[in-house]
């Protein structure tokens, strides 16, 4: 669950809402994946259509991406248990030191960034309204990239 969710835990009808306020109108975008997260998102559909059936009226049928075997959102604690389950596995620290869920989307623009990946897509992809504020938080990875441009002049003004 992304720091921007405000999650209200309702008792109506035994289920947990998850009201999703985006801080700018940037937030709302749409962005290419790779094949392979198609072919798990589509897996995932597959799998929901087969819960719904088994379900069928229990099931919470509210159109989610990742969810329960009964449809419902998942408690952001859930989330928070599987990733600490994963850097324990990957033998990687967490807690106030360690790596916390939000780090995957600075890892995701640095390593963006590092490829050569135009700034401007980078800010993009997260949703930032200014290249201001994706230079100012990713200025760090810069300088590594000015020996990249040395090796492309090279033999240009020759």
């Amino acid at each position: 669950m992304s720091r921007d969710c405000l999650t209200n835990w309702s008792l109506m009808a035994k289920r947990m809402a998850v009201d999703c306020r985006h801080k700018t109108p940037y937030s709302y975008r749409r962005l290419p994946v790779p094949p392979e997260v198609v072919r798990e998102l589509k897996r995932l559909k597959r799998l929901q259509a087969e819960n719904r059936l088994k379900y069928g009226e229990l099931y919470f049928d509210d159109d989610l991406v990742i969810c329960s075997e009964i449809g419902q959102p998942y408690n952001p604690n859930t989330f928070d248990k599987v990733y600490k389950a994963m850097l324990d596995k990957a033998g990687l620290p967490k807690g106030k030191d360690g790596f916390c869920f939000h780090d995957m989307r600075h890892t995701h623009a640095t390593l963006l960034l590092k490829k050569g990946v135009n700034v401007k897509v980078v800010l993009e992809r997260l949703g930032h309204a200014s290249v201001k504020v994706t230079l100012d938080t990713y200025s760090h990875v810069l300088p590594d990239m000015q020996e990249q441009v040395l090796e492309k002049l090279k033999g240009i003004f020759v």
